[in-house]
């Protein structure tokens, strides 16, 4: 089992990573997803560890989908909210929202002015698809 204590040093590198990577790109409507990290994780057979760095334009809403692993969302700038079985988590910059594997669930960006930046940590198993879509 993967704790808190063995993931924390890959979420914080990985966060300084995607903080160093970031850029301004408003010309262009489309979301972005750019991996960071992919990696097999040496604590845990069969499984890895992906981040991303993933931008949604202004009132942008995702595909219905869902990840194959544990998400951990970590809010750059903007608002956002997830919707999960029902349920909608908010966050703004510096806020964390968890997801569960293979959760059935929408990200919309809640501003119809400012771009939405949030890095994705997912651990989930090797090999399996990042995001798979469900409509």
């Amino acid at each position: 089992m993967i704790t808190t204590s063995r993931i924390a040093p890959l979420l914080a590198a990985g966060a300084l990573t995607a903080v160093s990577a970031l850029g301004t790109a408003f010309a262009d409507e489309a979301p972005k997803l750019t991996e960071i990290l992919k990696s097999p994780l040496a604590i845990e057979d069969g499984n890895e560890v992906i981040v991303s760095h993933v931008e949604y334009p202004p009132g942008f809403t995702s595909p219905v989908h869902y990840h194959t692993g544990h998400v951990v969302v970590y809010i750059l700038e903007g608002s956002g909210a997830m919707k999960v079985d029902g349920d909608v988590r908010t966050g703004g910059p510096g806020d964390v929202i968890e997801e569960l594997p293979e959760k059935v669930m929408v990200m919309r960006n809640e501003s119809d002015s400012e771009w939405l930046r949030f890095v994705v940590f997912q651990v989930g198993p090797e090999g399996a698809p990042f995001i798979v879509r469900t409509e």
